[in-house]
């Protein structure tokens, strides 16, 4: 009877752990989905930089007509006031906070700076490192650079095991950002 019943328990417990590493890693897929969108309407990426949350903070400057107050890119929800009249963010701040060694959460939110915990959108759990995001610079531009983000979010619901290690990789464009001035020579 013992046998069946460690079987049993040990067949449970695996069960809530992969669910758990496979919720984990969808929401993982979800917000790069996200973040893409949210790179692509970008004109200009900021940061990251290191927050009061023992993590770190990545803004972008999202395209807002100013004449007619509507986004530049509707479906990415910056509403920040349905008003009336309705009010959009200039920004998305994503933010990495922190939970415990070696553990943060990763939040999106619709204003510069990612500080407002009972507004901003809770995305994925268990990143095991805060920066996850490479901002190229324009020191020595190409014809026709654009700025982009290189995103590298690595999740593991059980960092002792590395089979639950998940690492996702991009590079995306900011496709409103200004192009380089193609005349300017490197070192000039």
């Amino acid at each position: 009877m013992g046998g069946i019943v460690t079987a049993f328990t040990s067949a449970t417990v695996n069960e809530a752990r992969n669910y758990s590493r496979l919720t984990n890693e969808e929401n993982a897929r979800q917000a790069l989905n996200r973040l893409r969108m949210d790179i692509h309407c970008a004109k200009a990426a900021n940061g990251p930089s290191e927050n009061s949350q023992q993590g770190w903070t990545f803004v972008l400057t999202e395209v807002v007509n100013i004449d007619t107050n509507t986004p530049g890119c509707p479906k990415l929800g910056l509403l920040t006031d349905p008003g009336p009249p309705a009010v959009y963010s200039s920004y998305v701040s994503w933010c990495t906070v922190k939970v415990s060694d070696n553990r943060w959460r990763l939040f999106r939110d619709n204003v510069e700076d990612c500080s407002d915990t009972t507004k901003r959108t809770f995305m994925v759990d268990y990143i095991i490192h805060p920066d996850i995001w490479d901002v190229t610079d324009l020191f020595c531009p190409k014809p026709f650079w654009q700025q982009s983000v290189g995103v590298n979010l690595i999740t593991n619901v059980n960092p002792g095991d590395p089979s639950s290690h998940y690492d996702l990789r991009d590079v995306v464009g900011l496709r409103n950002s200004p192009r380089a001035d193609t005349t300017l020579t490197c070192g000039a």
